[in-house]
């Protein structure tokens, strides 16, 4: 049985290692293509020079819209934003940087009438951290990060987009208090997006006992009540949009220790099937709601008129085949078909 269902959108995944070429975009757009996927986001562009070079490519890559995000801030300066807002979606920043910089870019996205993608993270705070530390974290033996920079930079963050009125979406937020100031903001009117990856819904922090480097991902998983708040966000309507968090990594970056390891997982292969498996199979949310997480909402938050259906066969299974994703030998419920 067939269904044909809103083409993902995802603004949180990379090209391997995070390094914008033909190559690295055409493999990432088949992946995409193959999962479901009709569109994705690039953030991170800082010069002109990057920019055409991605839209230089973008313009050979058939069935995949890439949409460019220009960041606001690059080596604690503020980036051309001028001349290159124009033709991109949206700006990327991080929730750490400084203030009055942020401001800055904050009055550009009004002036421009563009959103802000914005990761949230206090590299100072989280110092070497690969794990939260919890209840499980003493256990495992690793370097630990604190809750409270998430909590930090979710309240900054909250504030700007209050005073200056620009929709902006906050990822890499797992952690309780921190989501909940952002759904009190969102109740008040002020314009922000939650995004969550699909694998903070599946995983929680016992996978660490693996000591499984392609599981090291930004931010670290949460433990198992962590998770179930996820899971309680999802079925209240809380979550705005889900990502693949997809970030190849090099397997020579991989390789080593968990602590030096680098941060990426591999995600897309499937991607659709997995979201249908887990959420809509599962009870969590409905075909409707999982089409608003994974397409509407992008779509309406980078103000883009799309509308491109994919058709997912109910009625066969995929087995996730790369061995180094985090889904390696699992099947899921449904398959694109191409």
């Amino acid at each position: 049985m067939e269904i044909a269902i809103d083409g993902i959108i995802d603004l949180n995944l990379a090209p391997k290692d995070g390094k914008i070429s033909l190559n690295s975009l055409q493999e990432l757009s088949q992946l995409a293509s193959k999962s479901g996927v009709v569109g994705f986001a690039l953030s991170d562009i800082d010069s002109d020079l990057q920019l055409t070079l991605l839209e230089s490519i973008a313009s050979k890559i058939e069935n995949i819209s890439i949409f460019p995000i220009i960041s606001g801030v690059k080596e604690n300066r503020l980036v051309e934003i001028a001349s290159l807002i124009d033709r991109a979606y949206a700006i990327y920043i991080t929730s750490d940087i400084n203030q009055n910089l942020m401001r800055r870019v904050f009055e550009y996205a009004k002036m421009k009438r563009k959103p802000i993608i914005c990761k949230i993270q206090n590299r100072e705070l989280d110092s070497d951290g690969v794990v939260y530390d919890n209840e499980n974290a003493f256990y495992f033996g690793l370097p630990t990060r604190h809750l409270i920079g998430e909590r930090i930079g979710v309240a900054i963050v909250k504030e700007m987009s209050r005073y200056f009125g620009v929709p902006t979406l906050l990822q890499g937020v797992t952690d309780r208090e921190a989501l909940n100031l952002a759904i009190e903001g969102k109740k008040e009117g002020i314009p922000l997006y939650i995004e969550i990856s699909i694998h903070h819904l599946i995983f929680d922090d016992s996978i660490y006992w693996k000591f499984d480097n392609y599981f090291k991902i930004d931010p670290p998983f949460q433990s198992k009540n962590g998770k179930e708040f996820l899971i309680e966000l999802l079925r209240n309507g809380d979550i705005d949009m889900i990502t693949s968090l997809h970030h190849p990594i090099s397997e020579s970056e991989k390789s080593g220790s968990f602590i030096d390891s680098k941060y990426g997982v591999l995600g897309l292969e499937g991607i659709a099937s997995i979201y249908y498996s887990t959420l809509v199979e599962s009870g969590y949310i409905d075909l409707e709601r999982l089409q608003d997480i994974t397409s509407r909402n992008q779509r309406r938050f980078l103000n883009i008129e799309m509308d491109r259906k994919v058709k997912l066969d109910i009625s066969q299974h995929i087995e996730i085949e790369n061995k180094n994703s985090l889904y390696h030998g699992k099947k899921f419920k449904g398959n694109i078909k191409i």
